[in-house]
């Protein structure tokens, strides 16, 4: 059974507005990936061993994503769990290459990687970022 098929949906007063006037003017592209952080991937094998071992290496799977997200064209991109040496040395270089800025925030605990916002410097400007920060002691499933 589909519940979501019976919601009734109703225009806000931001809706109509932005429909009548912005949707012809402004249109913003995003994207977003989960790029499984390589940490992730070595910690957790298994899930991966019908996969041939050379799709799993690092610099072959850069290059492929890298050439696919790129490929998207986007004006905003997220990309989660991203490896903070990653970020810091591979992606944030080659995205300022194709005009974007970025922030970066690493996953609380031990834990290498984190997420990271890119956006086109030539059409948004970073106004305010908030950390938003998910570990949560003594809720299970927020506590790692």
């Amino acid at each position: 059974e589909n519940h979501l098929s019976n919601r009734m949906w109703s225009n806000t007063m931001y809706q109509e507005y932005f429909r009548r006037y912005h949707q012809q003017h402004f249109k913003i592209h995003v994207v977003c990936y989960n790029i499984l952080a390589q940490s992730l991937l070595e910690d957790n094998r298994f899930l991966y061993m019908n996969c041939l071992k050379n799709n799993l290496q690092w610099h072959r799977r850069k290059e492929r994503l890298l050439r696919e997200i790129l490929r998207q064209d986007a004006d905003i991109l997220c990309l989660q769990e991203m490896e903070s040496y990653h970020y810091e040395n591979e992606f944030r270089p080659k995205f300022m290459e194709y005009g974007y800025d970025s922030i970066y925030l690493k996953r609380s605990g031990n834990k290498s990687d984190g997420c990271c916002i890119f956006y086109k410097i030539k059409r948004l400007r970073l106004m305010e970022s908030k950390a938003v920060p998910f570990y949560q002691k003594d809720i299970r499933i927020l506590d790692r």
